[in-house]
């Protein structure tokens, strides 16, 4: 069971109503900041009809994911500076943790969707296609891509969501409110099943423990990208019901819907249900160990460092 033990605290002497007005503001704000810049860059490609046709969908993706990471670092940069009065480090991407961090999760992230296919395997829900060779641009252009997408998730929800709400509630309830934003975050994929919407449930605590347990976002960061990038790219699976990947499957699905997810990809399933909550429980292990204890690894200014 997680303890949740971080005191309720208000570094401003406002009210609940105060604080949560506060919270809607600047994260509204923060939302709207960064749609009207993206716009300028992404509504000229959907309103071209030969952009698709001319550069390929995978090009596309990768435009997108260049734009709207680039984008989502100036809005966050303006809300720092105006809304919360810090500078950008402050949301967790300080460096003398970021390579180790990286590393661990994305070897996490990895671990898990590995573990996925290799129980589906096992129990004779996955095959292994023959014959099939990754082809390189495509994979660096898959990795780039995979890459920019969980920089503009994780700034979103951990970076920037998660902490907002925590500098001004209990650390319980940053954690929830980002968790379920995280999930509704994902449209039609929320509501495509009561394992699917579970499964993005514990996806979102699973990320926003790692930056809570580390204070930075680079643990986050390593495990999103690691689970998607070997899922999609590498793996040739749906990725939370979206083909991202233009490389031949490597890996075909075949089991009960209930355990592989069915059309909706692997994350639908009750094997990524397990490989998740076993996630969790690493973490949890982990950081009873103090493997995140680092005089480098202290928390923002605003927050509290907590054990759950």
């Amino acid at each position: 069971m997680i303890s949740l033990q971080d005191e309720e605290f208000d570094m401003t002497g406002q009210s609940k109503p105060q604080r949560l007005w506060s919270a809607v503001w600047r994260i509204t704000l923060f939302f709207v900041i960064w749609g009207v810049l993206y716009s300028l860059f992404i509504l000229p490609v959907m309103q071209s009809e030969s952009f698709a046709s001319k550069y390929g969908e995978t090009m596309v993706q990768l435009y997108a994911n260049i734009t709207g990471s680039i984008t989502i670092m100036v809005a966050l940069w303006i809300a720092m500076k105006y809304f919360d009065k810090r500078n950008l480090t402050s949301i967790g991407l300080q460096k003398s943790t970021s390579l180790r961090h990286l590393t661990y999760g994305t070897a996490l992230g990895m671990g898990m969707m590995g573990l996925s296919v290799a129980g589906l395997w096992f129990a004779g829900s996955a095959d292994i296609n023959d014959g099939v060779a990754l082809m390189g641009s495509s994979l660096v252009a898959a990795a780039v891509s995979m890459a920019l997408n969980t920089v503009i998730q994780e700034v979103i929800f951990r970076g920037y969501i998660l902490q907002t709400i925590r500098s001004l509630f209990d650390t319980r309830i940053a954690l929830a409110i980002s968790t379920i934003l995280f999930v509704l975050f994902h449209g039609g994929a929320a509501f495509s099943g009561i394992i699917t919407a579970g499964n993005l449930l514990l996806a979102g605590a699973l990320l926003g423990l790692a930056y809570i347990y580390s204070n930075q976002l680079w643990l986050a960061l390593g495990i999103h990208f690691g689970w998607n990038f070997l899922q999609g790219p590498v793996f040739g699976l749906t990725v939370t019901g979206q083909e991202l990947s233009s490389q031949p499957k490597l890996v075909s699905l075949t089991g009960p819907n209930w355990l592989t997810g069915g059309d909706f990809g692997l994350e639908g399933g009750l094997v990524a249900t397990l490989a998740t909550s076993l996630g969790i429980l690493f973490l949890i292990f982990l950081n009873k160990r103090k493997a995140f204890t680092s005089k480098d690894n202290c928390p923002p200014s605003h927050e509290h460092k907590v054990n759950l």
